[in-house]
């Protein structure tokens, strides 16, 4: 019953502790290339409640172990596809197991870095659960260290911590009022008065604190002068601030002329990886799966696949045949290919997995890809042809296709919106409106470098077309894809990247010609749905072209049908002038966790408070190291590891006097410690000593040594003084 009481009465502090922790994973999805933390939390909470509840180790290890590796599957299976999780991961763990011993642990792949980051968690929940609720000790340094720890992540992320910091810092005064609920309770005359005046007093001093009135700052910011200093030294040569994670865009990029690929062709195109639908305000994401899972591509003929899931163009657009040939300088994650594809010829010997909602081709785990060709279609877009469309047909009108390709954020400001209409309101059909907001961004700038973060509560689009009116493709793509949902016109976010840079056509490539693409090709644009056509790409990126073919051909009026268009299928893209863009990090999937210089700000933290732990438990790990030391105790060695007992019972609050001789000691020990174990020992240890003939150890000796060594885990003072 005592211990049913004292397992309720830590149940604030678990839940404080566990939005604590919670925390510490928020920075993460914007100031790293992890994008996403659910998982992570859910791992929290289960470890978490696993301590409260006491569960033996040899059920709550398996049980949390298979739990990791549920999530694990969760978080990446996007990266091997359903079909071959296992053989993947379990591939990735073998090859990076080699890098834990060589040192190269920039090599990890990301399912092995975020296999990783779970067991840091696993083990961090076991010490502060231990540490903050259990022993209610430590808690102030918790507190100041997660305070430090945003403010870290603050200043050097897009991350805007205040909310957090405000948080962090309730919470861990709450906590603190909690732990000493006992003594200071004793002051008051009933035990719920007390909790009252806590909360009252802490909600006083927060409300206070955030709206007192403040001064300037007195002082020059020295981190701007830092950043700018770093960012001066690196430019030309890292690219900055930037992830594979589009849900929070913005801020400025350096150019990156790192090669990626180099295509051979006589059509030149735009190279897409994916695309986006679901707009939040901040950046974008991809809408809900459960309508739209994996396909397969069919295998055609030996290593060649057939795309059967995706389809770009409708009944009413022309199209020509043509061939790209692939030759990667890595090894990315996904197929980097042209819109209209048709087949895929690669050296792989299964099917391949297509999401039909991204649109991403991965290559299969365990599979070596550095080159292949792609068979696609060449659209040819008739502008009148176009012009007659003004009204939907049978597929843009069913519920999943217009909640997915007209989606915009309830918070969306009211001015965008006016802004749209305003724009399309004397348009007549639906390519004129789309022109019209195409051309829009005519007198916009086109800028890498001083390009801001939107603000906590301001939309990234709103800020682009009404204040800044300057930024890079994400900027431009973004803006104009709202404004068409906002018109109800069916459009989509497209990553990928531009044609690159033509490089040589000779007749040894049948006169085609060769495109190197390096990381500043990086590129979004925009895809726009016209019943009977398919999807139509645009581009509104101020310096750019559209690389696809529109004619003035007089062609007859759509018919409303949507029999040959995919209700995910996606168009195609454009080129560009001396350098494209990056848009965070198309050239390889979206890793689950990346090795950057911010990882290892959290790894300096992390050590920090291992570092913290060991000092605050370091009778216990001096406890095991002895007992690891002496493990094979004998005759030889048991006057050293007596005398490292007679030390550990010295830090412990049992030193031996100069003036006790060694029984005297032995009986003082065994005392305090109400055992008889000290004694035998140091019997045993005058016989070593003083002896002249050889003495056996006994088992039993070297479990009396473990015994008493045991209790000298924890100071014994408060039982000194009892004494």
């Amino acid at each position: 019953m005592k211990k049913d009481h004292m397992q309720m009465k830590h149940i604030p502090l678990l839940v404080i502790l566990f939005f604590i922790l919670i925390q510490w994973l928020k920075p993460l999805p914007m100031a790293t290339d992890m994008y996403r933390i659910d998982v992570f939390i859910i791992f929290i909470g289960v470890c978490l409640v696993g301590s409260w509840l006491g569960i033996r180790k040899l059920i709550s290890i398996p049980l949390k172990s298979m739990l990791l590796i549920l999530l694990l599957h969760t978080a990446s299976s996007h990266v091997y596809g359903e079909s071959s999780w296992l053989n993947g991961f379990l591939h990735d763990v073998a090859a990076d197991f080699g890098h834990l011993f060589t040192g190269e642990w920039k090599n990890w792949t990301p399912i092995v870095r975020t296999l990783l980051f779970f067991i840091l968690l696993w083990v961090s929940c076991s010490l502060s659960y231990r540490w903050v609720v259990q022993k209610q000790k430590g808690l102030l340094f918790l507190l100041i260290l997660s305070i430090v720890y945003l403010a870290i992540f603050d200043t050097f992320s897009p991350y805007y911590a205040k909310q957090s910091v405000i948080g962090v810092t309730a919470l861990g005064f709450i906590t603190i009022g909690l732990q000493n609920t006992a003594r200071i309770t004793s002051l008051f005359k009933g035990y719920p008065i007390f909790h009252v005046q806590l909360l009252a007093a802490i909600t006083c001093c927060i409300l206070i604190g955030y709206f007192a009135p403040k001064l300037a700052p007195q002082w020059p910011d020295p981190i701007s002068g830092f950043t700018s200093l770093t960012s001066a030294k690196s430019e030309g040569t890292a690219k900055v601030g930037y992830s594979t994670d589009d849900s929070r865009l913005g801020g400025p990029f350096l150019p990156d002329d790192t090669p990626v690929f180099s295509v051979i062709t006589a059509n030149s195109s735009y190279w897409r990886v994916e695309v986006k639908d679901f707009y939040t305000g901040k950046g974008w994401e991809n809408s809900d799966r459960s309508e739209a899972q994996l396909d397969v591509g069919i295998v055609d003929t030996p290593s060649q696949f057939v795309n059967n899931a995706m389809n770009w163009y409708g009944p009413l657009t022309k199209t020509e045949p043509a061939r790209a040939s692939f030759n990667l300088n890595g090894l990315p994650p996904y197929f980097i290919y042209p819109a209209g594809l048709i087949s895929i010829e690669a050296p792989i010997e299964w099917p391949l997995d297509i999401d039909r909602v991204s649109e991403k081709i991965p290559i299969p785990p365990s599979t070596v890809v550095d080159s292949y060709k792609t068979n696609f279609s060449v659209p040819e877009f008739p502008i009148e042809g176009l012009k007659s469309v003004n009204s939907p047909d049978e597929l843009e009108n069913t519920p999943y296709f217009k909640n997915m390709y007209t989606q915009l954020p309830a918070q969306l400001p009211q001015r965008v919106k006016d802004l749209s209409l305003t724009l399309t309101a004397d348009k007549a059909n639906r390519y004129d409106k789309v022109k019209a907001i195409e051309n829009y961004f005519a007198d916009f700038t086109y800028e890498m470098k001083d390009v801001p973060y939107p603000q906590e509560n301001q939309d990234y689009v709103d800020q682009f077309l009404f204040e800044t009116q300057k930024g890079y493709c994400n900027n431009f793509s973004s803006a104009m894809i709202v404004l068409l949902r906002a018109a109800d016109i069916p459009s989509r976010w497209v990553k990928g990247y531009t044609e690159g840079e033509k490089t040589s056509g000779t007749a040894e490539t049948n006169y085609e010609d060769i495109y190197q693409v390096t990381n500043n090709n990086a590129h979004s644009w925009v895809e726009v749905y016209f019943p009977g056509y398919g999807w139509v790409p645009f581009e509104p990126t101020k310096g750019f072209t559209n690389p696809y073919r529109f004619t003035q051909e007089v062609v007859a009026a759509p018919q409303t049908t949507s029999a040959t268009i995919d209700p995910i299928a996606k168009p195609a893209e454009k080129p560009q002038k001396d350098f494209s863009e990056e848009v965070t990090g198309t050239t390889t999937q979206k890793p689950i966790i990346q090795w950057t210089w911010k990882t290892s700000i959290m790894i300096v933290v992390f050590v920090l408070i291992v570092a913290a732990l060991s000092i605050k438990h370091r009778l216990r790990l001096l406890s095991l190291f002895l007992q690891l030391r002496y493990r094979n105790m004998n005759e030889k060695n048991f006057a050293s590891a007596y005398h490292a007992l007679v030390k550990q019972l010295g830090r412990i609050g049992l030193p031996h006097k100069k003036t006790q001789t060694l029984r005297e000691y032995a009986l003082y020990v065994d005392e305090h410690l109400r055992s008889s174990y000290m004694q035998k020992l140091t019997d045993i240890y005058e016989q070593i000593t003083y002896s002249q003939r050889e003495i056996h150890i006994p088992a039993q000796i070297k479990q009396h040594w473990v015994s008493v060594l045991k209790q000298t885990t924890s100071p014994i003072k408060k039982d000194l003084d009892k004494a």
